[in-house]
């Protein structure tokens, strides 16, 4: 993985935490929900498991194991943003928070940092480089302790 896609995949978090939280949602409602047997038909389906402790065992698997993988997220966030404050040239931080951290769109960049476009594409490319640069020295230390 380039240091851009890992920067890609870091501003895809919130979209990610998103999603959890809307199946963390629905499986909140999930054990609310009541199911019954249609006794009416011919043939006897639907229903389950009538014990409600098996219901909650599983739904607090289920939500526990959301709230690990939120929490995961949110520690990958945070380790990015370390790496990224890391950076020597002050000018692409901003540029690099913003963009891949807090995920703002450019628009809302030109308007906070007060420059061009080109001017905000140019350090973010170079921002994006100078990270790469400590991003695989970050892997080559990884790959090394193993």
């Amino acid at each position: 993985m380039t240091a851009e896609e890992y920067l890609s995949q870091i501003r895809r978090i919130d979209k990610r935490i998103e999603a959890l939280s809307r199946d963390e949602e629905k499986t909140r409602s999930r054990l609310y929900n009541i199911s019954g047997i249609d006794y009416s038909k011919d043939r006897v389906d639907g229903g389950g498991d009538g014990d409600i402790s098996s219901r909650l065992i599983c739904v607090d698997n289920i939500l526990t194991g959301i709230a690990k993988k939120k929490i995961y997220l949110i520690e990958a966030r945070e380790t990015a943003r370390q790496r990224i404050n890391a950076l020597s040239d002050d000018r692409c931080i901003p540029i690099l928070t913003d963009y891949y951290i807090s995920a703002l769109p450019i628009e809302a960049i030109i308007r906070a940092e007060n420059y061009e476009q080109a001017q905000i594409y140019r350090l973010r490319k170079r921002g994006v480089e100078r990270f790469g640069h400590e991003y695989y020295r970050w892997l080559m230390s990884m790959t090394n302790a193993y």
